[in-house]
């Protein structure tokens, strides 16, 4: 399963009080689902993954629903990343 070590990088990214000023920002977001990891962080990682693990950011990108915020907010990132007009458009609709 891919989730898993991607979760526990996102979780080294956790910042408690980014996640209650995330969770203020966002109506309707349960704070339990954010760790307040930042966004400039999350494109990082998304970038590594695209680069250095390739396979695993396709893995991840197909294994949906996720269950943090920040994981949503890597598989956009990582979706911007796409080349590909067509696989993004998929990765899109597939989101």
């Amino acid at each position: 399963m891919t989730l898993a070590p991607i979760r526990s990088q996102i979780l080294a990214l956790a910042d408690e009080g980014n996640a209650a000023f995330v969770a203020r920002l966002i109506p309707g977001l349960d704070p339990s689902v954010t760790v307040g990891a930042r966004n400039p962080a999350l494109r990082r990682l998304a970038t590594s993954l695209r680069r250095s693990r390739p396979d695993e950011a396709r893995e991840f990108l197909a294994e949906l629903p996720h269950g943090l915020h920040e994981e949503n907010m890597l598989h956009a990132f990582l979706l911007g990343l796409e080349k590909e007009p067509e696989a993004a458009f998929e990765g899109v609709e597939a989101f």
